[in-house]
C-alpha cells in the first residue's frame, strides 16, 4: 500500500535507495556471489581504467594523466615503508606485521624484519621446489 511507497517506510523488498557496486579487473574469475539482504534497488557493473580512458577520449585522458602527475605529492601521494615480494605477501606473519605497522604508523622493527625475511626465503625455496615438481 501507500506505506510501502513512502521513502523510509518498511517494505518486504528492502530499501528503495539504489546501491551500485563496480567490479574492477578480472584476476579473480570465481563467481561473484550476491547475498540479496540489501533490497531490490541495486546494480553491479564492471569497470576498467583503460576502457574508461578510451571512451573519454584523448583530450580527457591527457588532462587526467596530467592531474595525477601534478598531484603526486598531495592527492595521489603514497607512503611505503618497505617493498615485499609476492612470496612475502603470501606470508601470514609478514602480512600481520605490515598491517600492525600500517595501523600504528610505525616502521617494522629490524629484528622482526630479519626474522620475516628468513621465513620468507624458506617459504620461497619450498614454493620454488613445489613449482618445479609440478612442472615435471
Amino acid at each position: 500500500g501507500a506505506a510501502a511507497r513512502t521513502p523510509g517506510a518498511y517494505s518486504i523488498y528492502g530499501s528503495t535507495h539504489h546501491k551500485q557496486v563496480y567490479l574492477y579487473g578480472g584476476l579473480d574469475t570465481s563467481p561473484t556471489v550476491l547475498t540479496r539482504g540489501y533490497g531490490m534497488a541495486w546494480g553491479v557493473g564492471g569497470w576498467l581504467l583503460p576502457n574508461f580512458l578510451a571512451k573519454a577520449g584523448m583530450e580527457t585522458a591527457i588532462r587526467l594523466r596530467q592531474r595525477v602527475a601534478d598531484e603526486l605529492t598531495t592527492t595521489f601521494a603514497s607512503n611505503y615503508t618497505d617493498e615485499i615480494s609476492l612470496v612475502d605477501a603470501l606470508n601470514a606473519d609478514i602480512e600481520a606485521a605490515a598491517e600492525a605497522a600500517m595501523q600504528s604508523g610505525r616502521d617494522i622493527p629490524a629484528e622482526d624484519q630479519a626474522r620475516f625475511e628468513a621465513r620468507a626465503a624458506d617459504l620461497e625455496k619450498r614454493m620454488t621446489a613445489a613449482l618445479e615438481r609440478m612442472a615435471q
